[in-house]
């Protein structure tokens, strides 16, 4: 079994991350977990190495999750409306 690297090139890491190409690139240019950088493999050829890309999409999916305003209020108006019971 070799130990080098698996190479994946543009296309793969936006079926697998589901991402757009202009967000990828932001992504990489982010200070805190920023996306895994690209390499040279041609003049002109970049690629990612899969096992980088796997592990930075499972840090997101195991990150907190932020709550958005709008769930935020949802969450405020069922809790006004205080516990649901079951009346039948």
């Amino acid at each position: 079994m070799s130990s080098d690297p698996q190479l994946i090139r543009r296309a793969d890491v936006l079926r697998i991350t589901g991402l757009k190409k202009s967000t990828l690139y932001e992504l990489m240019r982010l200070d805190i977990d920023p996306f895994p950088p690209n390499y040279p493999i041609s003049e002109r050829g970049r690629a990612w190495i899969k096992a980088e890309v796997i592990d930075w999409c499972e840090r997101r999916r195991k990150a907190e999750r932020k709550v958005t305003s709008i769930e935020k209020t949802v969450q405020l108006r069922l809790a006004e409306r205080g516990p649901i019971v079951n009346r039948g």
